[in-house]
């Protein structure tokens, strides 16, 4: 069973660090240019809307922020500040989501781990309780009794051909009565395990899923709106008609 839970760690921590080191700077470049593109359609009219007004950009974004020309440099300088504060608190934001997500999945480790050790305990025990077992079955009496008989009888036997194969016979019969199991019983058993450890697997990696895209991917921080509030003022004042 541990095996699965290693698995799950394994891919979980590929998908994370593929999200987080790939996927979201990419994010990041795919929604600015999803903002320039919503951007341009408006822009190319809005000279000629602006002449209709008899303003222009400049004084349009003066009426928008409410300052003065005098004042423009300064409210540039501000936006930048601002989307300065915003990239660094949006990593900020985006390291401590990562480092959640880095302790959640070694929750998964340590649970993995503890079931390893578990079963690895269980499995040394119930060995040796069997090895135990099997010494106080020899140090049976009776058996040692019955196993002096039927040395006796197979040496009174005047073949060594029949000696070797009643020796033979009884020890097979022994190891039987011993080690038989019911083939039906087996494959039973190991039917029951391999469907319990893909569904193990199966709504383990299903749950992370789920919690990931849910709590990660929609928790993750492409962009901040202060970056956008700086992007748009700049692209209201460039290539002014």
């Amino acid at each position: 069973m541990y095996q699965v839970f290693f698995h799950i760690a394994s891919i979980t921590i590929l998908e994370i660090c593929f999200f987080f080191y790939y996927v979201g700077p990419l994010e990041t470049e795919i929604f600015m240019s999803y903002v320039k593109r919503i951007m341009d359609g408006p822009l190319r009219d809005l000279d000629s809307s602006l002449e209709r007004l008899n303003i222009d950009r400049a004084q349009l974004i003066q009426a928008i922020y409410s300052v003065d020309a005098s004042d423009q440099q300064q409210l540039r300088d501000q936006l930048e500040r601002e989307k300065n504060e915003g990239i660094q608190q949006r990593d900020k934001d985006n390291e401590q989501l990562f480092l959640i997500t880095i302790r959640f999945w070694s929750i998964i480790c340590a649970f993995a781990l503890l079931v390893f050790l578990t079963q690895f305990c269980y499995k040394k025990y119930y060995k040796k309780k069997e090895k135990n077992n099997m010494v106080t079955i020899f140090s049976d009496p009776n058996i040692n009794n019955m196993e002096s008989e039927l040395e006796m009888t197979v040496y009174r036997k005047e073949s060594i051909d029949e000696t070797q194969t009643s020796t033979d016979d009884t020890d097979t019969s022994r190891v039987h009565l011993m080690q038989y199991e019911d083939p039906n019983a087996t494959n039973k058993r190991v039917f029951l395990k391999t469907s319990c450890h893909y569904m193990v697997y199966g709504v383990g990696i299903i749950g992370f899923q789920y919690l990931f895209f849910n709590y990660v991917v929609f928790g993750y921080k492409p962009l901040s709106i202060e970056e956008i509030r700086y992007y748009l003022y700049n692209r209201f004042l460039e290539n002014q008609s």
